[in-house]
């Protein structure tokens, strides 16, 4: 398979999903001018993928290409059928966002290709997943660092990525390059959609030039600290030495990431894959405002959107946690702006809430039964009123600026806008106040069943920075567009905020520059291939060739024992890049997914004594303990156990590979 073979078919697969999507979407947004065309690439995919992964949940059918093709041709007839019935036709604001995501993702599959290894940081992780779901003919599916048990984390954004891989027979390597690069292209153009829509339709020029604008922004803006940076170095006359990944880490112990630092970085986190998802819920969340509470049609649209909606809880469970309260919000302010009669209210407010959350329990029952909380509980962390101003600032100053000036505007009466127009874009804002400041409070553990993988407020922070970001990036977009059309000033002012906010967006959008300049090396280039895992031929033969023996020749998934490392090293990589389980992968992440070290670093311990150990009786009892099937002993195994005692398996098993230093035995 060649980078341009496997781009095509990715892409091809991409309109494809999107055709399958386009009557629900069209019934979902049927005012917006593009009909909701770029969020049916993510509804296709999930009307055809989540109910195969229900029946394979259920043990009805397995995981397979078979599977994928037979869910991929219902989907495609179902919706042949209905565009039909729905007299469906493409407009020109649909081919202009098709021609976007185009765009951004070939821009960024190229980018993309001249640093596309699967190798440090938490890719490992990612890729482990996506293997292990891929051999699994069953879900959950087996943990691949964690012999005889299944990822007790959230996979669904993963099993949906690969079930494309699936769909159009590209390795997993492929799969991970691609996923990455059409997610950022997903939100890009979805941005574009939501800010489109909010302006509505008068001054569709200017309205499209301020959804572009907002789309870059949001999408590949970094904050204000790398042009603050840059401008203090030419003030004190020194020479600008800047990391992209800084302006990530300017609060202490907390992590402030955003989308242009994600794509540059290419960690497949479950932050960053379930951005189609997030994004559509936001869409959902404005389409709602729209539909009265209490009526039949608000109903329905809720029962629709519960599945993707809480379906969130299996791709990061944070997003599902933030966008019910988003909805929770609005429903409340619905029920207020009515005027009924207080009971009438809460009945409605209630109604609307239940069929918005229990469709999507009904559909994630699986997971949710599957699913092993790691903690539980509900705390606090003090408020610490030493927080230092500067670093919230250079965080949100550039949303800052459109929302001091809108609300001075609004309250100088410069600006005549009903408050029901407003009230989802204040919401936007309103939902994350407790967030823009560092360290206010903090969830330390469980609260009905929200997977919290740490206590800390770092960890807190920016989980929810990340939703915040996309957010505010939309409101401040809309209170640009709002202070030029809108508002009472002279032309020339609002042409000098619209100049202003050209300077704004281009200040924010220079980060990416300097993230790609960091991270792929464009005028010196090692390997060049969307391939992930094609830097292992070049730098690590003797694995590769063994990674390649163990796909070709075993099926299933057995148990191949290796060598047990710390975290984002290269340690583990049979099991990440088979999908085949080995007893332990990352100890300290098993800790963190389990909520118990000594399972983890018991079977670290284990491992190291099936490697060292003198003892026939002690070593066939553990293999026994983890049923391990194959036992794999290659560089990484001799550098980890330097009394590695490979004689007792050469008496013992069947030898079955042994090239390039690295020899895989048989137990049997």
């Amino acid at each position: 398979m060649t980078d341009i073979g496997a781009f095509i078919l990715w892409y091809l697969a991409s309109i494809l999903l999107g055709f399958i999507g386009l009557p629900l979407s069209n019934f979902l947004f049927p005012k917006w001018k593009d009909r909701g065309y770029i969020f049916a690439k993510a509804i296709g995919l999930f009307i055809i993928a989540m109910p195969l992964w229900l029946l394979v949940s259920l043990r009805i059918i397995e995981f397979s290409v078979v599977s994928v093709w037979i869910a991929f041709f219902i989907g495609i007839t179902l919706s042949f059928f209905a565009l039909r019935k729905q007299n469906f036709k493409i407009n020109k604001m649909m081919l202009f966002q098709e021609f976007y995501f185009l765009t951004v993702l070939a821009i960024w599959a190229y980018i993309r290709s001249f640093n596309s290894q699967i190798q440090g940081t938490e890719k490992f992780m990612n890729l482990a997943f996506m293997n292990s779901i891929d051999q699994s003919g069953f879900f959950p599916p087996s943990d691949p660092w964690y012999s005889g048990g299944t990822i007790n984390y959230y996979y669904l954004g993963h099993y949906m990525q690969v079930f494309i891989g699936k769909l159009v027979g590209i390795t997993t390597g492929y799969t991970y390059s691609l996923a990455l690069v059409t997610i950022i292209a997903q939100l890009s153009v979805s941005v574009f959609s939501i800010i489109y829509r909010l302006c509505g339709f008068v001054k569709e020029p200017l309205a499209a030039r301020i959804a572009f604008l907002g789309s870059l922004w949001v999408s590949f803006g970094g904050n204000m600290h790398y042009p603050f940076m840059y401008i203090q170095s030419l003030i004190n006359g020194t020479e600008f030495k800047y990391f992209f990944p800084d302006p990530t880490r300017i609060i202490p112990f907390a992590i402030d990431e955003f989308p242009a630092y994600s794509i540059a970085l290419g960690d497949l986190h479950g932050h960053y894959i379930v951005l189609p998802y997030f994004i559509l819920a936001v869409a959902l969340f404005v389409q709602s405002r729209t539909i009265a509470l209490g009526s039949k049609k608000k109903l329905i649209f809720n029962a629709i959107a519960s599945l993707f909606i809480v379906s969130l809880y299996g791709i990061n469970s944070w997003d599902a946690i933030t966008v019910i309260f988003m909805f929770s919000l609005l429903h409340l302010y619905q029920a207020f702006e009515a005027g009924k009669k207080i009971k009438k209210s809460i009945y409605e407010f209630l109604l609307a809430q239940i069929v918005l959350i229990l469709p999507g329990i009904i559909l994630m029952l699986p997971y949710i039964l599957n699913f092993q909380p790691a903690v539980g509980g509900l705390g606090f962390v003090p408020f610490d009123r030493r927080s230092p101003i500067g670093p919230w600032l250079l965080m949100w100053g550039f949303f800052l600026i459109p929302t001091i000036l809108f609300l001075l505007s609004v309250i100088r009466k410069k600006i005549a806008v009903k408050t029901a127009n407003i009230a989802p874009i204040l919401l936007f804002c309103m939902c994350f106040l407790f967030n823009i400041w560092s360290r206010g409070f903090v969830f330390q553990r469980y609260l009905c069943a929200i997977q919290f993988l740490t206590t800390s407020a770092r960890i807190l922070f920016f989980k929810f920075y990340y939703h915040a970001w996309i957010l505010w990036g939309i409101a401040a977009s809309w209170f640009v567009f709002a202070l030029i059309n809108k508002s009472l000033y002279r032309p020339v002012i609002k042409k000098a905020i619209l100049f202003g906010f050209v300077v704004l967006v281009s200040s924010s959008v220079v980060y990416i520059q300097k993230a790609v300049n960091d991270f792929y090396p464009l005028n010196n280039p090692g390997i060049v291939a969307l391939d992930g895992t094609k830097y292992l031929e070049t730098n690590h033969l003797p694995d590769y060739l063994a990674i390649s023996w163990l796909r070709d020749n075993l099926s299933g998934q057995p148990v191949v024992l290796e060598a047990v490392g710390e975290a984002y090293t290269y340690s583990a990589r049979i099991s990440t890049h088979t999908g085949f389980p080995t007893v332990m992968g990352w100890p300290t992440h098993q800790w963190q997914w389990r909520g118990n070290a000594n399972l983890a670093f018991s079977r670290s311990d284990d491992v190291r004594t099936i490697y060292t150990t003198d003892s026939e009786e002690v070593l066939r009892t553990l293999l026994a303990k983890y049923e391990v099937e194959y036992i794999l002993v290659g560089g990484e195994e001799r550098l980890k156990y330097t009394e590695l005692n490979t004689s007792l398996f050469s008496r013992l098993f069947k030898l079955v590979y042994n090239e390039n230093s690295t020899a895989i035995y048989k137990v049997d």
